[in-house]
């Protein structure tokens, strides 16, 4: 029998789950919990990523417990937020907490500069205060030195796999959450990094289902694993979740967890004026 680690990270826990196959079926078996808990310095949150990466090693550690032959791991957490690496390969402070930016005033800024519409037709999902976008506007009007060292960006659950593994990737579905993702390039919006003067920093974008690589053999000697693949899947937590569901052309699904979400599966981004007006997001799902 094989199997296949998932770790599920939400905004308050994350949980790891091994995919049993043998004999053209399915079991999933929970092998780890555990909280996800914020960490509050000087006036901002942060996520505690020791914390988190010590947990996916838990994760792992667990599932070589159960007899079969574990074939991979992948890593999903909620959208937007990011760790910043310089060029030695470190990371520059703890990644900030997206509610912080509620006491920020950058998408405003933004807008104001740019138009609406015009950051809307580059990259065409909702606008929060929160997203990636807006959080990089911010360290940039705070000439954050963390910004000023960064050699690249990596969302959470590809900050993780880099851990892991050592490979600088960004995940498709996390990098339509972030309102920098310009899907008629299928790629980075060039436009939007260079109006606002943004550094390149972000990472090559792949498809969900992706092997971003093995472990590092320093992580495999530790861990007493050899041959271990690493997955990128949809590693935006909803994209993940939205692939499990049978929907059909009128399906209508509501993912609960921390957030509540509320869609439907459509083949393209809706650039319509019911999208822009009511502040609806495009978000990647696998496929």
């Amino acid at each position: 029998m094989i199997g296949f680690l998932a770790i599920d990270i939400g905004a308050s826990s994350g949980k790891a789950f091994v995919g049993k196959y043998g004999r053209n079926r399915l079991v999933l078996e929970e092998v780890h919990r555990f909280s996800n808990e914020p960490i509050h310095v000087a006036g901002s949150t942060h996520w505690n990523l020791i914390s988190l990466y010590k947990n996916v090693v838990e994760s792992i550690k667990a599932a070589s417990t159960l007899g079969i032959e574990i074939r991979s791991v992948g890593i999903d957490t909620w959208g937007v937020d990011f760790g910043l690496i310089d060029s030695s390969g470190s990371i520059q402070g703890d990644p900030r907490h997206y509610r912080d930016m509620f006491k920020d005033d950058s998408m405003d800024y933004a807008i104001k500069k740019a138009g609406k519409r015009w950051i809307f037709d580059r990259a065409p999902t909702q606008f929060q205060p929160f997203n990636t976008l807006y959080q990089l506007i911010s360290l940039k009007r705070k000439n954050s030195r963390y910004l000023e060292k960064a050699d690249a960006l990596l969302p959470m659950p590809s900050l993780l796999t880099y851990f892991l593994t050592g490979e600088k990737l960004t995940e498709f579905t996390f990098a339509t959450t972030t309102q920098l993702f310009d899907p008629d390039r299928n790629d980075w919006s060039e436009e939007l990094i260079r109006f606002f003067d943004l550094p390149d920093i972000m990472t090559p974008i792949v498809d969900p289902g992706e092997i971003a690589g093995e472990l590092l053999p320093s992580v495999a000697e530790e861990l007493g694993i050899k041959g271990l693949k690493v997955i990128l899947p949809a590693s935006h937590d909803t994209a993940s979740a939205v692939s499990s569901m049978d929907l059909s052309d009128d399906s209508m699904f509501v993912s609960a967890g921390t957030w509540c979400l509320e869609g439907v599966l459509i083949d393209k981004p809706s650039r319509n004026e019911d999208v822009i007006e009511n502040n609806l997001a495009n978000e990647g799902c696998y496929g």
